[in-house]
């Protein structure tokens, strides 16, 4: 993600399939089928828009939710509203 490149990964259920799917920023691929990882990276390697796309959501991602400052503030903000008191789901 920090690259800002497409992601290209293995799982096909959980939580990386489902960021790469809602996110736009990566391809998942089947293991256990034959020529699937081939197939995948065969499509990226002919359709740039389609790599320039994903490699944009990619480095949109990384810098949204993945950055430490960005993290870290929002974990400031969580843990201030929980020693407050707050919401602890914030």
């Amino acid at each position: 993600l920090s690259a800002g490149l497409p992601i290209v990964s293995s799982p096909k259920e959980g939580a990386v399939f489902r960021l790469l799917r809602e996110q736009g920023c990566g391809v998942s691929y089947d293991p256990l089928r034959t020529g699937d990882t081939e197939k995948v990276l065969r499509e990226l390697l002919n359709s740039p828009e389609r790599r320039q796309r994903m490699a944009n959501a990619a480095g949109r991602l990384y810098a949204e939710q993945f950055v430490a400052e960005t993290v870290f503030e929002r974990m400031a903000v969580y843990l201030e509203q929980v020693a407050q008191g707050g919401s602890e789901t914030g």
